[in-house]
């Protein structure tokens, strides 16, 4: 373990996620059950954080785990955190108009007032709670030995794969998304996930934001499938966005291996 800490990290990561959401798939199981399993298994990444970490750094590195919730990062980045996945979905929108989509009766979505709870909710239980396993341990180590744009790349399989189970499971929301679509969804997205955490200094509580904001706003832009998955307008908005990210840092600062934050 104190050895190979990461790919204990993934190992035990899926091992907890999977337990949960295994009997989802063999036998099946109905509302609330399933939803409390699908949560239960979220905290697969952040547990296995917390006990590689504990066996190999002990309590000094929990505490510098921890640490990396930090907070202290400007006003405009949590602006940043949170506005982006509206941008995402709102230009995934017009290009999904663009293609003669039918326009949503937003009057029979949630209403928009509940969207700050949304926001809670996702951060501590639907998807922010993870952000401490790939974000604060996982990212950290990927970056001492590779690019920031490997680094994404490998996360962002680990992170895609790591979901699968949910696609065999009707009551996750991968029950509707095709696997072929949602990995370069996951990729596109941890590449911003990446850009975040290096101009926030490694700012995780930046990233559970991005991802309350992400997972959160879906649900308010029902997009209908037809010849064109919905998710592909999304897969292209998060793409151009990377790309753009990419470019703008340049060589030195995304692709080579210099100027990024380090474990400690």
């Amino acid at each position: 373990m104190k050895r190979y800490p990461l790919a204990v990290f993934v190992i035990i990561a899926y091992v907890i996620s999977w337990a949960m959401w295994s009997p989802l798939v063999v036998v099946g199981l109905e509302n609330p059950a399933a939803s409390l399993l699908i949560v239960m298994g979220g905290f697969g990444p952040l547990l296995s954080a917390v006990i590689v970490t504990w066996i190999t750094e002990g309590g000094v590195g929990l505490r510098e785990l921890g640490n990396r919730l930090k907070w202290r990062v400007g006003v405009g980045w949590y602006l940043v955190a949170l506005l982006l996945p509206l941008v995402h979905i709102f230009l995934a929108y017009g290009l999904y108009l663009l293609m003669r989509g039918t326009p949503i009766d937003f009057s029979m979505g949630p209403p928009w007032h509940l969207y700050p709870l949304g926001i809670l909710f996702v951060f501590f239980l639907g998807g922010g709670n993870e952000e401490l396993g790939w974000r604060g341990f996982a990212l950290p180590r990927l970056l001492n030995n590779h690019s920031p744009l490997v680094a994404s790349l490998i996360l962002g399989f680990v992170w895609a794969f790591w979901h699968f189970p949910l696609f065999f499971v009707e009551a996750s929301p991968q029950a509707a998304l095709p696997f072929e679509l949602y990995l370069p969804h996951v990729l596109g997205t941890t590449i911003i996930f990446t850009w975040l955490y290096l101009e926030t200094s490694g700012s995780v509580l930046i990233a559970m934001l991005y991802h309350a904001g992400l997972n959160t706003v879906a649900g308010y832009f029902p997009l209908e499938a037809g010849v064109i998955h919905p998710l592909a307008y999304i897969v292209v908005v998060e793409w151009v966005i990377a790309i753009i990210l990419i470019v703008v840092h340049g060589y030195a600062r995304f692709v080579s291996k210099r100027n990024v934050v380090s474990r400690a």
